[in-house]
């Protein structure tokens, strides 16, 4: 067809013409689009005493821990991948590992989850993970976010504050965010 973008990026370059696929690799870059996101937050100050049943090198299953948040989203496709950032400050009172980890659905495994080590009490720790996965379905799936102390772990986990009490006035988040791309 005259006019296309593959006859744009036809170079001619020492009498030879030479087709470039730019075009086609543009059109690739934009076929990747975000087709909506869903956001939840939680900014009260938590704690608890949960663990996770298993060793430490087990995956951490839905009964683990203590549910954080939750976000759900019904997907536009079933063939989108699923992008699901976590954001989370945690602490404990004394030197202590913890875990963080996020649940698709009611799958007893976790999809993705994080080691958060706290080297001295009431040391607040930013941490943030990130994991993808096929939507599967058109119909609403619900995403958690999980946290607890590995199996025989001191001491409180603790969300949006130290042990003494809530820090940053309540502006401080734990926030899950779940973004929706066409591939």
């Amino acid at each position: 067809m005259a006019g296309s973008l593959n006859d744009i990026f036809t170079v001619i370059q020492n009498g030879v013409v030479a087709v470039n696929n730019l075009a086609q690799q543009i059109a690739g870059t934009f076929n990747r689009i975000t087709l909506q996101t869903a956001y939840g937050e939680q900014t009260a100050y938590t704690s608890g005493t949960s663990s996770m049943a298993g060793a430490a090198d087990t995956i951490p299953q839905i009964t683990d821990g203590t549910l954080l948040l939750q976000v759900s989203i019904t997907p536009r496709l079933s063939t989108s991948q699923l992008l699901v950032r976590a954001t989370i400050t945690a602490t404990n009172g004394t030197p202590s590992n913890m875990w963080a980890a996020i649940f698709k659905d009611n799958i007893t495994s976790a999809i993705g989850s994080v080691g958060i080590g706290v080297a001295n009490g009431d040391a607040m720790v930013p941490t943030s993970f990130t994991v993808q996965t096929t939507s599967g379905t058109t119909s609403p799936i619900n995403f958690t976010l999980h946290i607890g102390l590995f199996n025989g772990g001191a001491g409180s986990w603790i969300v949006n504050g130290v042990s003494a009490a809530r820090r940053l006035g309540g502006s401080q988040r734990t926030t899950m965010t779940i973004e929706e791309i066409k591939t």
